[in-house]
């Protein structure tokens, strides 16, 4: 079963970007919630989150033709894309600060969960109908 692309990839896109935007406000809660500092005023700090959640919603569109595994494969990729994101950035700088890195990358495994149930019980069921889904 091929899913239809002009149909439905740009409502699927625009739903993961709103995943990556949910992340983030979780992300930034849990972080005010721990230390009592806003840090997260900073709007460019979203960036990595919408971009990881929006390129592994069309590669995992393109990837998976099955429309029920659709949210777990993306929810899967955007947190291997900021694993590697912050790989990238771990090997340009000093050890005090890999250890942060590393504890970013399990808090966005942590902080995705939300929106991983979000799309997976909200936003996939109604770009398809129940055949398509089973």
């Amino acid at each position: 079963m091929v899913m239809k692309l002009e149909k439905h990839l740009m409502t699927f896109s625009m739903m993961t970007s709103f995943c990556g935007v949910v992340s983030f406000v979780v992300f930034c809660t849990v972080w005010y919630i721990l230390s009592g500092v806003f840090n997260c005023a900073f709007f460019m700090a979203a960036l990595p989150f919408i971009l990881c959640w929006s390129v592994a919603g069309i590669i995992a569109w393109f990837m998976i033709k099955t429309p029920s595994k659709l949210g777990i494969a993306t929810y899967a990729l955007a947190s291997m894309l900021f694993g590697l994101m912050c790989t990238v950035f771990i090997t340009t700088l000093d050890s005090s600060v890999r250890a942060w890195l590393f504890i970013a990358i399990i808090g966005f495994f942590i902080c995705s969960l939300p929106s991983y149930l979000l799309l997976r019980h909200i936003g996939i069921p109604k770009l398809f109908d129940r055949k398509q889904l089973k």
